[in-house]
């Protein structure tokens, strides 16, 4: 649907006119701005060229150079889009629970990873984790809040 218009407005506006602006700024030797002087009912025609081309490159260049981050940035060895310390991530992103676990720790229902030993003993309960001895814990029955709901990388 969005093709038909596109089209028919290339073929009667988009090329014509252009076709008109180069040649007559071929013939006239001049720009944009000067060139559309020389008709004195159309003056402001050059400056609202000028200023649509500016918004119309404006994105175009942003978009240009996101292409070019990426592109450079996957030559990396470690990808910066890869893993859970981004600020992007959420809680539910599979790392974090697999960091924690490592560190001996464990994830809590806001989402943040604390050691057994700054939390309650019913709230060490509820996550299924035992307290086997005075800082050792068994992580055997841990029941992760968000389980269910991570992101695998």
């Amino acid at each position: 649907a969005f093709l038909v218009p596109y089209f028919l407005m290339l073929i009667f506006a988009g090329i014509p006119l252009m076709f008109l602006e180069m040649s007559f700024g071929q013939y006239a030797s001049q720009g944009v701005i000067s060139l559309w002087n020389a008709v004195p009912c159309m003056r402001g025609i050059g400056i609202g060229i000028l200023i649509a081309m500016t918004l119309a490159k404006v994105p175009y260049m942003m978009i240009t150079a996101y292409c070019f981050y990426y592109l450079f940035a996957s030559f990396k060895k470690k990808l910066p889009w890869v893993g859970c310390h981004n600020d992007w991530n959420t809680v539910y992103c599979s790392e974090l629970l697999k960091e924690c676990l490592n560190h001996s720790s464990l994830i809590v229902a806001n989402g943040s990873c604390v050691l057994p030993n700054s939390i309650t003993s019913s709230e060490l309960r509820d996550y299924g984790v035992q307290e086997l001895s005075l800082g050792n814990y068994d992580f055997s029955n841990y029941t992760d809040p968000f389980d269910g709901q991570r992101v695998p990388l």
